[in-house]
């Protein structure tokens, strides 16, 4: 009988989500997030999902993987299909990262 193991690692991350801090018009990469990412140990490379706030669930979301960062801005790979908007309910910044992908940013800032 073979035996198969499966190491899964995980980064530690001081936070997973964000919300927007200023509205997003669509065709843009660029979002102003309301937390740090480098403080909240996300890294370029990761992949994060914008969440859609339209009343009645109308909208989607998207996926997209951050290109660069700064302290309170990330860029990602692709413009956004559609305006996110700051308000009582803003979108959420999901950081779904490649675990162990150390790619780039330096997260003891």
């Amino acid at each position: 009988m073979t035996r198969v193991m499966i190491d899964v690692t995980r980064r530690e991350m001081a936070r997973t989500w964000s919300l927007l801090s200023s509205p997003v018009n669509a065709s843009k990469r660029t979002l102003k997030l309301l937390h740090s990412p480098i403080r909240m140990g996300w890294n370029i490379g990761d992949q994060i999902g914008v969440a859609q706030t339209k009343n009645r669930s109308e909208g989607t979301g998207q996926a997209a993987t951050i290109v660069s960062m700064d302290y309170d801005r990330i860029t990602v790979d692709t413009s956004l299909n559609d305006e996110f908007h700051t308000g009582f309910i803003p979108p959420l910044i999901l950081s779904y990262s490649n675990a162990g992908d150390d790619a780039g940013a330096d997260a003891d800032a």
